[in-house]
């Protein structure tokens, strides 16, 4: 199955969302136009993922998409209107760093910044589970590899069974034995065929755990030693992650997968 492919967003593109927005209170994104003929119209969508990423704007509608600018703390002592495409570019840069993850505003796709230039920033979709299901059946594989694939995206099946098994059927953190997940370590579209059913590519966690694990806001040590990304402990405290917090006697075999995850996944930007 093919890997997604990467796309970008060129610097002006931003900026000339940037400049809609100073103009009028909030604006219906469906109203902005990019200057030039060599851009797309669906790119806006991802344009105002990196804005809301980086908490420069308020989305007050999602069908249609309405947005808002804010001031934020890191341009509140700037007008909008000094400032430039650089120092706006710079900003993003700062708020939203490699490997981050954005959602776009309507359809709440995933995506992942991979790169920024000077010019413009590369991202990659993750995908949506109804898109990846829908490869994995236009793919080559054998039916019974294709059924467990389908069940192993859908968080059921055999990858899920057999995490649930190594794990005790508890969260590896807080021991919870409700409301879990059975989270890859090495993302699913990052995954060959065999690291997606591996149960050593997977963590039996808490809902928050999870969702911080999944959108790289934490990680682990191979020793087990939770990492907390230097933008999320204030909330991390708030919600009950601790920087003791830790899960025991990982085995070797975990170890190839957290490290792709705290080199990939996990913001390192954003880190200590």
């Amino acid at each position: 199955m093919s890997k997604s492919k990467s796309m970008s967003i060129k610097k002006n593109w931003m900026y000339n969302v940037f400049q809609a927005l100073i103009k009028v209170d909030q604006i219906d994104t469906n109203n902005i136009c990019f200057k030039g003929p060599d851009t797309p119209s669906f790119e806006k969508s991802h344009v105002i993922a990196i804005f809301e990423a980086a908490n420069l704007i308020d989305i007050i509608s999602r069908n249609p998409v309405t947005i808002k600018l804010k001031k934020t703390s890191k341009l509140k002592k700037t007008s909008p209107k000094f400032i430039n495409e650089n120092k706006l570019w710079k900003y993003l840069k700062e708020s939203v760093p490699q490997n981050s993850l954005i959602s776009t505003p309507k359809k709440r796709v995933k995506n992942k910044i991979t790169k920024w230039h000077d010019e413009k920033v590369v991202y990659k979709s993750l995908g949506t589970v109804k898109k990846d299901i829908k490869k994995i059946r236009e793919s080559k594989l054998k039916e019974t590899e294709k059924k467990a694939l389908i069940n192993a995206r859908r968080g059921q099946g055999i990858f899920r069974k057999k995490v649930l098994e190594k794990c005790g059927y508890k969260c590896l953190i807080k021991g919870a034995s409700s409301l879990l997940t059975a989270s890859h370590i090495k993302p699913w579209n990052e995954s060959d065929y065999e690291e997606k059913l591996d149960p050593y590519n997977g963590l039996l966690l808490s809902p928050i755990y999870d969702k911080a694990f999944d959108s790289g806001l934490i990680s682990f040590k191979d020793s087990g030693e939770i990492i907390i990304a230097k933008k999320f402990l204030k909330n991390a405290k708030k919600l009950g992650v601790c920087e003791k917090d830790s899960i025991k006697n990982l085995t070797k075999e975990y170890h190839p997968y957290l490290k792709y995850h705290r080199e990939n996944v996990f913001l390192q930007a954003a880190t200590p």
